[in-house]
């Protein structure tokens, strides 16, 4: 299948809206038909439940609870394979803008995922959608994906959230603006990449059907949030758009926590004895490629696999240095080229 993935461009959200997705447009340079939607179950919306959700519904490998709060955000619990515990905490995802809820089996392992959209009041170039895609491994326990972009929210599923070669997985195509080396925010470029699911991990392509990815479209004055098609272009001479990698499946640095200390504005670093030989530091910007300016947090020990989205910046920052230090742990993604910079933080025993 030949396949050219272009920007996504969305239309400017109205506050007031309890559903901004249905406002939310885009365009491909592909049919419908050649981007199929992967089926998704809707399992609740912000306009139904304005105040809140809980539930508790078949998840993974068995019942999970489901709690979605406007004061205390979102929590979801269950068990995993012998019993093992897990638990998602996301509080930093503001729901007065509306959310969706949606439940399916994304890489065909028989195991139901979820994905939870929350809604920013964000305008122009910035996302205003925060996309949470946990899925679970083959032990029956999650993992969690987060990235901040543009979606579009629908009864049968998510426009980004396709099946494009049929084979019952999903791929999600992620895209992103980035302007950083252009001369003002009108100069730069859409930036498109397909990720691929297998057993609960992400991976992104670089190579997808007849074409090589990511794939680059600049800005134009033309774009209304249509339904248009352009053809994307390789960046100008002298350009380097970048985009943040919410990879899971391989990570970008292991060994031993040395250190928990914080940067020079605020952001949690992480010093590292690496496997590898040597000591690395992770390093994070605010505003930085993954726009969101947090990490997700998983400490996985044999009685319970907890998973927290935490604010790299706060203050009130709940990590204790005493627990963490001297553990094992895998650096997953990156949010700032040519930097260890990850996105997600797995620590072990």
């Amino acid at each position: 299948m030949e396949i050219i993935v272009s920007a996504f461009l969305s239309l400017v959200i109205g506050i007031e809206s309890q559903l901004p997705a249905e406002k939310a447009s885009f365009h491909l340079p592909l049919t419908r038909s050649q981007s199929p939607t992967f089926p998704l179950k809707l399992i609740a919306d912000g306009s139904d439940h304005i105040d809140g959700f809980v539930s508790e519904i078949q998840i993974g490998v068995g019942k999970a609870k489901l709690s979605i709060s406007l004061e205390e955000g979102a929590s979801f619990s269950g068990r995993g394979n012998d019993g093992k515990a897990w638990e998602i905490t996301i509080k930093d995802s503001p729901l007065g803008l509306g959310y969706h809820l949606y439940s399916g089996d994304l890489d065909k392992n028989g195991l139901a995922d979820l994905v939870f959209i929350t809604y920013t009041a964000a305008n122009g170039f910035l996302p205003f959608c925060i996309l949470s895609i946990i899925t679970f491994d083959s032990q029956g326990l999650p993992v969690l994906l987060r990235d901040g972009q543009d979606v579009e929210a629908k009864q049968e599923g998510i426009a980004e959230i396709v099946d494009l070669d049929g084979d019952g997985k999903a791929e999600l195509i992620a895209t992103h603006y980035d302007n950083d080396d252009g001369k003002d925010k009108w100069d730069g470029y859409y930036i498109a990449d397909i990720y691929e699911v297998e057993e609960g991990q992400w991976r992104r392509l670089n190579r997808y059907g007849n074409y090589s990815f990511p794939v680059y479209t600049p800005y134009s004055s033309e774009d209304k949030g249509e339904h248009l098609i352009r053809k994307p272009e390789k960046p100008a001479p002298g350009r380097r758009p970048s985009a943040p990698d919410y990879s899971t499946i391989l990570p970008v640095a292991s060994g031993k926590i040395m250190d928990v200390s914080r940067q020079k504005n605020g952001f949690v670093s992480f010093k590292i004895g690496a496997s590898k030989g040597g000591v690395v530091t992770t390093f994070r910007e605010v505003w930085d490629k993954c726009y969101l300016d947090d990490f997700v947090l998983t400490i996985d020990t044999k009685e319970k696999r907890q998973i927290r989205v935490l604010a790299g910046s706060e203050e009130t920052i709940d990590l204790d240095v005493q627990t963490v230090k001297f553990r094992n742990a895998k650096f997953y993604g990156n949010c700032v080229p040519g930097r260890l910079s990850p996105n997600l933080v797995w620590i072990t025993k």
